[in-house]
């Protein structure tokens, strides 16, 4: 049954980023014209985050031809992770994903959201 649900999603997630156009760069801005999925960041029975778990996933919407994510976004994790680990999950996305990766930067001080900035430029 498990495989049966995985083929399904990746055939939705293929029509989907096949009915978009690719990314395009206009005026020196990156213009997205594909689907954006949205990353849950898994976790540990510790609580930590899992990066073999997120290497896993990530490389399956890669199979399934999804070409751009968002990490740390509002799935919940920017407000549930240290500063630390939310750039080791974008340093995890990196490793493991070849598209398009836009990082959420949210944060509740200003200092967090400078810092953030900076490293996802890096």
């Amino acid at each position: 049954a498990v495989h049966f649900l995985e083929r399904v999603l990746c055939y939705i997630l293929i029509a989907a980023c096949q009915a978009a156009n690719t990314q395009t760069s206009q005026a020196g801005r990156l213009r997205v014209q594909t689907p954006i999925v949205a990353i849950p960041t898994p976790m540990t029975a510790a609580g930590t985050p899992d990066f073999a778990a997120l290497a896993a996933v990530l490389g399956f919407l890669s199979r399934c031809g999804v070409q751009a994510i968002v990490v740390n976004g509002t799935t919940g994790e920017f407000a549930a992770l240290a500063e630390r680990e939310r750039k080791q999950v974008l340093v995890a996305a990196r490793a493991s994903f070849s598209g398009i990766i836009l990082n959420n930067v949210s944060g509740s001080s200003l200092t967090t959201v400078r810092d953030l900035i900076a490293h996802s430029q890096e």
